[in-house]
């Protein structure tokens, strides 16, 4: 039965790396496409900044395809990266939206969407943390001195500063 649910998990964890990989390539081929058609237009630079951080899950898809330990604290860190930008711009849009400064147009709609995003990231760091998973990549943070935590949210937290000083640095 073991080595059934390894393998469960080992193909598991490969199908969800061809899944990021698939999903780069076709964000990077649309940015193609778009730069081919269209060239690059004004504001198009914060675009590539903003949405350029989806190109580290190049790295994460082939360490976790590999089954390398590197790959599940990249995801991890590249995850809650995800998790603590979108909580904060929902916080940001939540703030503006009170104080009148914008107007949902939209009726509310984006708020699922919004939280579709969150699940999702919740979801994928949680499946992460699953023992059978980290188990297969080698994974072992229940002999850490310093818990996994820590090791996780400062690298994302920093991530996230550099990303926003590189977007204020480009608007000014």
């Amino acid at each position: 039965m073991d080595r059934i649910d390894d393998r469960f998990f080992r193909m598991g964890i490969r199908i969800f790396a061809v899944s990021l990989l698939i999903f780069v390539i076709v964000y990077s081929a649309y940015y193609l496409y778009v730069y081919m058609n269209w060239g690059l237009r004004e504001g198009v630079g914060y675009l590539f900044l903003s949405d350029g951080i989806f190109l580290l899950l190049l790295p994460v898809a082939v360490l976790l395809f590999f089954l390398h330990r590197a790959g599940w604290w990249m995801a991890m860190i590249v995850f809650t990266y995800f998790l603590t930008a979108k909580l904060v711009g929902i916080a940001a849009n939540f703030f503006l939206l009170q104080a009148g400064i914008i107007i949902d147009q939209d009726g509310g709609l984006r708020w699922g969407i919004e939280l579709f995003y969150l699940f999702i990231y919740v979801g994928i760091l949680l499946g992460l943390s699953l023992k059978p998973v980290k188990t297969e990549l080698g994974v072992y943070t229940n002999r850490m001195k310093i818990p996994a935590f820590w090791k996780i949210f400062p690298p994302a937290i920093v991530l996230y500063g550099l990303q926003f000083y590189a977007a204020f640095q480009l608007m000014n």
